[in-house]
C-alpha cells in the first residue's frame, strides 16, 4: 500500500492542510510564504499547481492539466 498524497507533503509543511474539492480537483489545499498550494492527483499522477495568485485562478489551472 503506497503512501497518501497527505501522509508526502506533511514533512515539508507546518501549516494547515486542507482537503480540497472543487471545479473537478481533488486533493489538498496549504498557504506557506504568501503562496498557495493545490496538490493533486490525476490519472496516476501527482501535480502541484502554486503561486501568489488568486486561488480561483489556481484551481481554473489545476483542472486544465491532464494526462495525455
Amino acid at each position: 500500500m503506497g503512501i497518501s498524497l497527505q501522509q508526502q507533503l506533511r514533512p515539508m509543511i507546518k501549516h494547515k492542510i486542507e482537503p480540497f474539492d472543487k471545479d473537478g480537483v481533488t486533493g489538498y489545499f496549504f498557504q506557506k510564504d504568501g503562496m498557495s498550494y493545490i496538490c493533486f492527483e490525476r490519472d496516476g499522477c501527482s501535480f502541484s499547481v502554486y503561486g501568489s495568485i488568486d486561488v480561483d485562478e489556481i484551481v481554473k489551472i489545476a483542472a486544465g492539466i491532464t494526462k495525455k
